[in-house]
């Protein structure tokens, strides 16, 4: 008997699963709504009431030709115009009235787009100081370096005394290199 119980077990739960496969049969009437298309629920005015489902009639609405907002704005899918630029800021319109978009002829070589008013984070504003007080010292020290490399080629240069050539090489590229920094 126990070598048996696997084969039955596995026929009780086939057979249903089989019946089940098999669809409606064609003596059987459709339970749902006659045209509507197999797979496709149709709910009963009453059974809409019960679970909250409100069916109401589109209507046109005749958009403005333009919105002033605060806030983020999503473009409707297929309107959408990527401008590329260096930093994040805001858009804003060139000389033409029709503004940015696709398929716009473009009259002028030179006519702007649009300019980008660029917004900096506190973050990147802490960091753009940080760089120019850097940037700051470092011309500051080789202002410094270039006097006083120039300084020092003038005396060599004044002196009725012999100086090597491999000195005055020397000091020339040093001062050179302070007006290059």
């Amino acid at each position: 008997m126990p070598a048996r119980l696997p084969k039955l077990t596995a026929w009780v739960c086939l057979v249903p699963l089989w019946a089940g496969c098999q669809g409606p049969q064609p003596d059987q009437p459709n339970r749902g709504n006659a045209s509507a298309p197999r797979g496709v629920v149709v709910l009963s005015p009453e059974a809409q009431g019960r679970a909250g489902v409100v069916v109401e009639a589109v209507s046109k609405v005749r958009e403005p030709s333009f919105l002033a907002a605060t806030g983020w704005l999503v473009a409707r899918p297929g309107a959408e115009v990527a401008v590329k630029a260096p930093a994040t800021g805001l858009v804003t319109l060139g000389s033409g009235k029709e503004g940015i978009g696709p398929g716009r002829v473009i009259e002028n070589a030179g006519e702007p787009l649009g300019a980008i008013q660029v917004v900096l984070s506190p973050q990147e504003q802490a960091a753009l100081v940080a760089a120019k007080e850097d940037v700051d010292v470092i011309v500051r020290q080789s202002l410094t370096t270039l006097e006083l490399a120039e300084a020092q080629l003038q005396r060599v240069q004044e002196s009725k005394e012999a100086v090597p050539g491999t000195r005055l090489a020397e000091l020339r590229e040093k001062v050179e290199h302070a007006r290059a920094a």
